[in-house]
């Protein structure tokens, strides 16, 4: 008789349970790295209220210049400075 060999594929490995310490680092690590995208969105929501303060633009509109052409802000303008988000997909 052969022996069948794992297919991880469909059976993953499992690890062990973590412990109740490394739980509680684990965790810290993920509130202290939600922390600073809160921050970062903070700042970032400032920004673009003063910048269309100061031109008289609506918040609507910076962050339309800002994040072009997607609903969810996943494109930063700026990513490359020579090429426009539209070429960059042909």
């Amino acid at each position: 008789m052969f022996h069948r060999r794992r297919r991880h594929t469909l059976c993953p490995i499992r690890h062990a349970r973590y412990t109740r310490a490394k739980k509680a680092e684990r965790k810290a690590e993920w509130e202290a790295l939600q922390s600073a995208l809160d921050d970062i969105v903070k700042t970032l929501k400032l920004n673009i209220e003063s910048v269309a303060k100061d031109y008289d633009k609506s918040p609507a509109w910076v962050r339309s210049q800002i994040f072009p052409g997607s609903e969810d802000m996943s494109f930063v303008r700026g990513a490359v400075p020579s090429q426009r988000f539209d070429d960059a997909y042909v």
